[in-house]
């Protein structure tokens, strides 16, 4: 057992290495701190896996993606605006989000291309709901097999077969079912490894039936799992799920802590929904 100076000793040197660390990455080139914060992104997914959660690795992840997006790295550029889109590290910041975003799809990036695809099917973050520029950008994040795009992409072709004849609408939907069957196995495996996304995106396949069959309970589950690493948005749907009784028992008082959570890193629909609830 650690005594309280050992204990104190401990974070003291860790506090000294993180300051060591991010002195130097002021000056290190965006490969390397890219490959820093991977690194890292492996450490977060370990202690998730064994029920540890740090939120102060969050806030380094973040930090890290920041500085290597702001040197032009392209793939820091689309991990920055994921965490500033989930609030990962930190509070949503739509503004910088569109600023990394556009410049990661821009130059192809497929991650950043699915998360574009995503603002113009919901209008998130300050983009207008435009079905046609989000199936341009999805389908090039599918192309590239990317799980996210891949995910929008069948939102869109679903839409699509809405205006068409028979056969061409049944070209469409079929291709989206293919789509969709084809990316759980990839989700899922990311979700299992502890990737917090993930497995707020797994719940949702569950939830809705995606790609497989409909189990509230599954995605309740994953939901919790995602909810647990402090993923805001899962947090907020785990309330939701506490208040209905969906896949979970009823539970009110659950429902205001996991949506207090949420509403704490400045989500509006917890906000509003604890309002609602007179919390």
């Amino acid at each position: 057992m650690l005594t309280g100076k050992q204990s104190f000793d401990q974070k003291e040197s860790r506090a000294t290495e993180k300051k060591r660390t991010f002195g130097k990455m002021e000056a290190a080139a965006p490969e390397v701190i890219y490959s820093q914060a991977t690194a890292l992104t492996q450490q977060i997914r370990q202690n998730a896996l064994s029920g540890k959660v740090d939120d102060s690795l969050h806030q380094d992840l973040r930090k890290l993606y920041l500085r290597a997006a702001e040197l032009g790295h392209v793939p820091s550029q689309a991990q920055a605006a994921m965490c500033l889109a989930y609030a990962i590290g930190g509070q949503r910041d739509a503004e910088l989000h569109r600023r990394y975003v556009d410049a990661a799809a821009e130059a192809g990036d497929p991650a950043a291309l699915g998360m574009r695809a995503e603002n113009f099917w919901f209008g998130e973050n300050g983009y207008p709901i435009d079905i046609e520029k989000c199936a341009a950008d999805a389908e090039r994040s599918w192309r590239a097999d990317n799980w996210l795009g891949s995910t929008v992409y069948t939102w869109a072709l679903n839409k699509k077969a809405e205006g068409l004849d028979s056969a061409a609408a049944s070209e469409l939907l079929r291709l989206a079912e293919e789509i969709a069957v084809k990316t759980v196995p990839v989700i899922e495996a990311e979700a299992k490894e502890g990737d917090a996304i993930a497995q707020d995106w797994l719940a949702w396949r569950f939830y809705n039936g995606e790609g497989v069959a409909k189990d509230a309970v599954a995605a309740a589950r994953w939901f919790r799992m995602s909810a647990e690493q402090g993923l805001a948005w899962a947090q907020v749907w785990l309330g939701l799920r506490y208040l209905t009784g969906d896949g979970v028992e009823k539970d009110v008082e659950q429902a205001r802590t996991w949506l207090k959570k949420a509403a704490a890193q400045g989500i509006p629909e917890a906000i509003k929904e604890l309002e609602r609830l007179g919390s």
